[in-house]
């Protein structure tokens, strides 16, 4: 297995290095003006315990950075934090790039699946936006569906460069998403991290006293619907049932992931990965302020293999 480290922060190519322009922030949308505030220090900020003050912050930068046009997204559904999201596109790009010369591809010839997209469509966004890269997005959820499809809709993005599909079978994560010999070049995946409803609550209400709240008026408001934050067995059982079914695939896609949120499922991941005969496995670790993430990535293809992959795929 490789491990590939990142000691020095946020990557290189990430839109997100220097400190948030507020003024220009809040002139792509003025819903953020009256929810910036000023620290101890002096420095502008919003309010992160606020969930209307995140997704308006959040809408800003992808307004901002990401040149989009509209962006909304349903109560109760996950506000994801643009920065984390652009680090897995951007380390994911630099494993491609190894099968490449370290040449990054970039362009519609690439594809790339997100695993529950959800209603943000996040992931997708980000990448097409800065590496023009297609998607597939999978969403089990009908209201999360309808959200990523207006997205799309309002921002001219059509299917040919971010097609979102409806999984009709929630105990399915591959099947029903692709086509009979459609080519991916990369999995990604932000799996359901807890293990139950109860769990994912007193996740949350942990978020709320770091944060310095005590009383939970409140406690559901970084969002997130049962599908998004929780599964049967957690984590580890989801990317089980990923890296089983992946099998099936090992010719269709050069490499599958899913970010990892306890190290301690390291172990038994691995083993799973040896069960199904993986070739090659790669562990990368990402670094958002004093907080570690890190994905872990499979393919059953050889590296003569996956360099033949990526002539044929990225020079077409």
């Amino acid at each position: 297995m490789t491990n590939i480290k990142n000691p020095k922060g946020l990557h290189s190519r990430s839109r997100h290095n220097t400190s948030y322009d507020f003024k220009a922030l809040c002139k792509v949308n003025p819903l953020l003006t009256p929810l910036v505030i000023k620290k101890n220090n002096g420095q502008k900020s919003i309010d992160f315990s606020d969930p209307i003050s995140v997704v308006e912050l959040n809408k800003a930068i992808l307004l901002l950075n990401y040149k989009l046009k509209y962006w909304e997204i349903p109560e109760n559904t996950l506000c994801p934090a643009i920065p984390g999201r652009a680090e897995y596109i951007h380390f994911m790009a630099d494993l491609l790039s190894k099968s490449y010369g370290k040449k990054i591809p970039k362009g519609s010839n690439i594809k790339v699946l997100d695993v529950g997209t959800g209603a943000s469509v996040i992931y997708p966004l980000i990448g097409h936006q800065q590496y023009g890269w297609s998607f597939i997005g999978s969403e089990v959820n009908e209201d999360s569906f309808a959200s990523a499809q207006k997205i799309l809709k309002e921002n001219e993005i059509g299917k040919d460069d971010i097609d979102v599909r409806l999984q009709s079978n929630k105990e399915k994560i591959f099947e029903n998403i692709l086509l009979d010999n459609e080519m991916v070049d990369a999995v990604i995946c932000n799996p359901p991290f807890h293990r139950s409803k109860d769990e994912a609550a007193e996740h949350t209400k942990r978020k709320w006293r770091n944060l310095g709240h005590t009383k939970g008026k409140r406690f559901l408001n970084f969002g997130g619907q049962s599908s998004e934050l929780w599964y049967q067995g957690g984590e580890r059982v989801f990317i089980r049932k990923m890296i089983e079914e992946s099998v099936n695939y090992k010719k269709n896609i050069l490499w599958f992931s899913s970010l990892i949120s306890k190290k301690d499922h390291m172990p038994y991941l691995m083993k799973q990965m040896v069960k199904h005969e993986v070739t090659e496995v790669t562990e990368i670790e990402m670094l958002l302020g004093n907080k570690k993430s890190r994905f872990l990535a499979w393919s059953y293809f050889t590296e003569k293999q996956r360099k033949a992959w990526a002539e044929f795929r990225f020079s077409s």
